[in-house]
């Protein structure tokens, strides 16, 4: 069982590398591109999506992890480890804004502001960061990360499920909107879904291993 376990992590270890290339040539000019026009946006129209400028950022500390050879395993590694767990905590974020603006949106307009928002980024930075280079066992970061993922995979199907009872009861809306947003909000909850579980498996499987490293 335990070279089953070992296969299982090397083949899991060898897919990430894969599709980090693949994200890597496409996702870095279009992160940064992204990034570039929400700063814009934010200048030009006084808007403030501070959460997803945040979330593309940890995307961004997670695409170095291919070149783990060039400049070092380390570096690499910790970049992309505190990528994912502050990613995590901005998904949450954005779904809780998501489900503030539907289900609560006369609090949500008057409590709402851009401090508050910078100042929570500015504290899951301030948690992930330490976090993830104080652990020096890759199995207590490893335990840490799996615990965030759990926690935030709950979260977010809490806010799901409140934001969807919250548009089916709204009388404001057709029933035509009421599914075109229903199959939005069910295609985001999948499609994180999609991504998480794999590195969910990977890193449960590596905390048995920790020579994956």
């Amino acid at each position: 069982s335990t070279d089953i376990s070992s296969i299982s992590v090397r083949s899991l270890k060898t897919f990430f590398i894969a599709m980090e290339g693949l994200c890597l040539s496409v996702g870095l000019p279009v992160n940064c591109l992204a990034i570039f026009g929400l700063c814009r946006l934010v200048t030009v129209n006084h808007v403030a999506p501070v959460y997803v400028i945040n979330l593309l950022i940890s995307d961004l500390l997670q695409m170095p992890i291919k070149f783990q050879h060039i400049i070092t395993q380390y570096i690499c590694s910790r970049a992309f480890h505190i990528g994912v767990s502050a990613g995590n905590g901005f998904m949450v974020c954005i779904a809780l804004e998501r489900y503030l603006v539907i289900a609560h949106p006369l609090w949500y307009r008057f409590r709402h502001s851009v401090k508050n928002s910078v100042l929570l980024s500015l504290a899951i930075w301030t948690m992930c960061v330490p976090c993830v280079l104080l652990f020096t066992s890759y199995v207590v970061l490893y335990g840490f990360l799996i615990v965030l993922m759990l926690l935030s995979s709950a979260l977010l199907v809490f806010f799901y499920v409140g934001t969807r009872r919250a548009i089916v009861a709204a009388i404001s809306m057709t029933a035509a909107e009421k599914a075109r947003i229903l199959c939005m909000l069910a295609f985001v909850l999948i499609a994180n879904a999609v991504l998480s579980v794999p590195l969910l498996v990977y890193l449960l499987l590596a905390v048995t291993d920790v020579d994956v490293q």
